[in-house]
């Protein structure tokens, strides 16, 4: 399968159809050959070239393989840019409003408007700080100090002065993506050779008792990378105990130290419910009940996208542990009120695992 033929048919039905409309968005024209040659490849197998060439334009001459070729470069270019648009709207984290930022500032300069630039570029450096993205910031500073020159700028030596303090956090966070991707690295070694090593001796020989390796574990973003890798890895190594024990002792140094804050509740549900699984898993469910009141009270002060990911697993471990306690009509009851929720939108995914979870339930 070709390249553009992988990308095609990675798209399920529904984004199938809105690239359709994406497509004709400005104006729909009858036989259009980049729609044609997108259901070729939708709908079809791995197909030589001169077969598609003759599909489209019933002969493969040399004319019409040099239109063809165009014609892919076409198809790419609108794939392309419909998978950007459709990634900023599904993504509502921090990083794409800053980016989306930042395309917005960089398009104020090329316009020449300098005093709406800076504007946008001051409130993009104040999330980035209040969010601790680093990186981020590490480009807003480059932009500031490319055109520092321009009227409304701020001053030069303010922005290097920020600029070289902002370089010792990047130098941390640079350390820390490469202290994961050691950890990933360990994990997948362990799998391919079949070691069962004890998570707990893997946490200590990777991560050290340095205050930069502990800064890692303090930070919100970059600790809940860290538990998600141990636990994909260890899920059934029977080290539930050592994963929950790890998730709490660390989640309640960082919520302790005020480093959850509006802009990363979506990793504080994320670390609670690894940590509720966690103990679920390893029947320990009186404390679970305990960490899953605490999930659902951090859910419900969130905005609908974040509900809509986070209700359903708290509901479906909530049913799961009144099911093992002998709570089955309370079980029961959860799941399928969830269903009915009209203020929750649930995937096709969700709602037939729900709908499983609660036959099973029903059939005890």
């Amino acid at each position: 399968m070709d390249n553009l033929q992988e990308i095609v048919q990675l798209l399920d039905k529904n984004e199938a159809r809105e690239f359709r409309q994406f497509i004709n968005r400005q104006k729909a024209k009858k036989n259009r050959k980049d729609l044609e040659l997108f259901d070729i490849l939708l709908k079809n197998k791995p197909l030589k070239s001169d077969l598609i060439v003759e599909k489209l334009y019933k002969k493969a001459q040399a004319k019409e393989k040099q239109a063809y070729h165009a014609l892919r470069k076409r198809l790419l270019d609108h794939l392309r840019e419909f998978i950007v648009i459709k990634q900023i709207d599904n993504d509502t984290s921090v990083d794409s409003k800053l980016m989306g930022q930042i395309s917005l500032v960089r398009y104020l300069f090329d316009k020449n408007n300098s005093r709406l630039a800076w504007k946008f570029l001051r409130k993009a450096e104040n999330l980035a700080i209040e969010t601790e993205q680093y990186l981020l910031l590490n480009g807003i500073y480059s932009l500031q100090l490319s055109y520092s020159d321009l009227d409304n700028a701020d001053d030069l030596d303010l922005i290097i002065n920020k600029f070289k303090k902002n370089k010792e956090k990047v130098d941390t966070e640079e350390y820390s993506l490469l202290l994961l991707a050691r950890i990933k690295k360990r994990i997948k070694a362990q799998k391919l050779e079949g070691e069962n090593q004890n998570l707990n001796k893997v946490i200590n020989q990777l991560i050290g008792k340095s205050e930069i390796d502990q800064n890692i574990l303090q930070n919100p973003k970059l600790f809940n990378t860290v538990l998600m890798v141990l636990r994909s890895a260890f899920l059934g190594r029977n080290s539930m105990p050592v994963i929950s024990e790890f998730g709490i002792n660390n989640y309640t140094v960082i919520k302790e130290e005020g480093k959850f804050h509006k802009h990363n509740q979506h990793i504080k549900l994320n670390i609670l419910y690894i940590i509720c699984h966690a103990l679920y898993r390893d029947i320990d469910f009186e404390k679970c009940e305990f960490y899953l009141q605490e999930f659902e009270d951090n859910i419900l002060n969130l905005g609908k996208s974040h509900k809509n990911k986070f209700y359903p697993k708290y509901i479906m471990l909530k049913s799961n542990v009144s099911f093992f306690t002998n709570n089955l009509d309370e079980a029961i009851k959860d799941l399928e009120s969830i269903l009915v929720d009209e203020e929750i939108t649930l995937s096709k995914r969700i709602q037939f695992n729900i709908g499983h979870q609660s036959k099973i339930h029903k059939s005890s």
